[in-house]
C-alpha cells in the first residue's frame, strides 16, 4: 500500500470512515488514537443533529445546516507565514508560541526558561507521538468526551493540529501561552483543540485565539478546550475569537478542578456569522473556584448563543460568572446560564451576572440565568440579567462636552467591555484584547 503523507492529502466534502482512516494512517498515529477517532466517527453517525426542542438549543435552528459542504482537512497552505492575519509576540511578553494554519501546527516554540521547568508546550498531533501516556489519559476521556454530542464526535474524528499543555508539580509559567489558529482554505472543517493539564501547585496561562480570511462558502469550526487543574493548579485561560464574517462555529470549553484549584476563564467572540458554544467549570474538590468572563460585539447579522454551567460539587468551592454583550444592526445574542449547587456542596458560593447592550432597535438579547440549589447550606448564591439600551443620560453627558453622538456610543462600548477585560489578570492579555475590542468598535456607523 502506497504511504500518503498528511502534506499530500486531498478531501473531498463530506464527513466519511475513510476519510478518518486515511487521515489517521497519512499522520502515522498509533492503533489506539485510530480507534478512538472510530469510535468518535460512530458516536456521530448515531447521533442526530440538536433541535430546537433542546434546551440549550431553544433560540438556534441548525436543521437545514450542511455539514456535507465541508471537506475535513486541508492541504498546507502556501506562503504560510504570509498568510496570518494575528500577530505574533514576541519573547517579552509569551512564554511560547505555536500556529495553526487551517488543519497544519506549525511551531510550537517553547522558549528557554519555560523548556527549562519540564513545560510541555506542543500540537497534540506531535504529543501522541512524544506524550502517548499524557494523551491516552486526558485527550477527550473525563474531560470532554467524544460522545458528548454531534459536534464533539465529529471533532473527535478529525482533529488536526491542536495544542497540548502540561505543566509539571509546583511549576510557575510566568507569562502566557499563545495558540494562534489561521484558517483560509474555502469551505473546509477545522477543529480547535486545546488540553492543558496543570499538576499540583503549578500555575499557567494560555491564549488561544482563532481567524480566518474571508472566504465565499464559508469555513466550519469545531473547537473543544478541556483544562484538567490539579490539587492547588492555577489555570488561566482566554479564548479570542474573530472568525471571518462566513465562518461558522460550534464550540465546547469545559474545565475540571479539583480541591483548591482555581480558574480565570475568559471567552471574547466578535467573528463568524453563527457562533455557539458551552463553557463549563466543574468544581468537584473542595475550594476549588472559577471566574468566567464572557464579552460578545455583534453587528449585521452575527449570532452568539452561549450556555454556560458552573457545576458546585464539592464543598466551599466559589464561582464568579460575568458575560456582556453589545449588539447594532441586526445582530443577536443569547445566553443561557446554569448555577447548580450539588447535594455535597455545602457552604458554597456562586454569582452569575448578564449584561446586554442594545446599539440598534433591531438588534435583539435574550438571557436566562437559572439557579439549581440542592443543598440547604449555601453561603450565597445570586445571578442577574439586563436588556437595554444606551444610557442616553450618559450620551447626553458626553455630547455637552463636544463629542459626536457616534463617538460617545463607541467611547460608552468600550467602557461596557472593560470591565470584562479589566478582570483578566495579564496585562499584555488585557491590551491584546482591547485592541480587538477597538478595532470592532471603530466599526460602528
Amino acid at each position: 500500500m502506497t504511504t500518503v503523507t498528511d502534506a499530500e492529502l486531498h478531501f473531498a466534502p463530506g464527513f466519511t470512515r475513510e476519510a478518518v482512516e486515511t487521515l489517521s494512517r497519512a499522520k502515522g498515529e498509533p492503533d489506539w488514537m485510530r480507534e478512538k477517532r472510530l469510535a468518535a466517527f460512530a458516536a456521530y453517525e448515531a447521533t442526530p443533529l440538536p433541535t430546537r426542542d433542546q434546551r440549550p438549543w431553544k433560540y438556534t435552528d441548525i436543521s437545514r445546516f450542511r455539514l456535507d459542504a465541508f471537506a475535513p482537512h486541508a492541504r498546507p497552505p502556501q506562503g504560510v507565514a504570509a498568510s496570518s492575519q494575528l500577530s505574533v509576540p514576541g519573547q517579552d511578553a509569551a512564554a511560547g508560541v505555536l500556529q495553526q494554519f487551517d488543519s497544519h501546527a506549525h511551531g510550537g516554540d517553547l522558549f528557554e526558561a519555560a523548556q527549562r521547568q519540564g513545560v510541555v508546550f506542543t500540537s497534540i498531533d506531535r504529543a501522541v507521538k512524544e506524550h502517548p501516556d499524557l494523551l491516552q489519559m486526558y485527550f477527550m476521556t473525563e474531560c470532554v468526551p467524544a460522545q458528548r454530542d454531534k459536534f464533539t464526535a465529529l471533532h473527535g474524528a478529525f482533529w488536526s493540529g491542536g495544542v497540548f499543555v502540561y505543566v509539571p508539580k509546583d511549576v510557575e509559567v510566568q507569562l502566557p501561552l499563545y495558540s494562534l489558529l489561521w484558517a483560509e482554505s474555502d469551505a473546509i472543517a477545522v477543529f480547535p483543540h486545546a488540553l492543558i493539564v496543570a499538576e499540583p501547585n503549578s500555575q499557567v496561562t494560555l491564549v488561544e485565539e482563532y481567524g480566518s480570511a474571508e472566504v465565499q462558502q464559508g469555513i466550519l469550526s469545531a473547537g473543544v478546550t478541556e483544562i484538567i487543574a490539579h490539587e492547588g493548579a492555577r489555570v488561566r485561560y482566554v479564548n479570542l475569537q474573530r472568525w471571518g464574517a462566513t465562518a461558522t462555529h460550534f464550540g465546547t470549553q469545559r474545565a475540571l478542578l479539583d480541591r483548591a484549584a482555581s480558574l480565570n476563564f475568559a471567552t471574547i467572540g466578535l467573528g463568524g456569522r453563527l457562533a455557539k458554544a458551552t463553557g463549563e467549570s466543574v468544581m468537584r474538590g473542595e475550594g476549588a473556584s472559577s471566574e468566567l468572563l464572557g464579552l460578545f460585539f455583534g453587528r449585521r447579522g452575527q449570532q452568539f448563543d452561549y450556555v454556560t454551567l458552573q457545576d458546585h460539587q464539592a464543598p466551599h468551592t466559589s464561582s464568579d460568572l460575568l458575560f456582556k454583550s453589545a449588539l447594532t444592526d441586526r445582530a443577536r445574542s443569547i445566553y443561557y446560564g446554569l448555577v447548580r449547587v450539588g447535594p455535597r456542596a455545602a457552604a458554597s458560593q456562586a454569582n452569575q451576572v448578564n449584561r446586554n447592550l442594545l446599539l440598534s432597535d433591531r438588534a435583539k438579547a435574550d438571557s436566562d440565568p437559572v439557579l439549581e440549589i440542592l443543598t440547604s447550606e449555601v453561603t450565597r448564591c445570586t445571578h442577574g440579567a439586563s436588556v437595554g439600551p444606551v444610557d442616553e443620560e450618559e450620551l447626553f453627558y458626553l455630547q455637552s462636552r463636544g463629542i459626536e453622538r457616534t463617538e460617545a456610543e463607541k467611547l460608552l462600548v468600550s467602557g461596557f467591555f472593560n470591565q470584562v477585560i479589566g478582570r483578566v489578570p495579564d496585562e499584555s492579555v488585557q491590551q491584546r484584547l482591547r485592541d480587538a475590542v477597538d478595532e470592532r468598535v471603530l466599526l460602528l456607523a
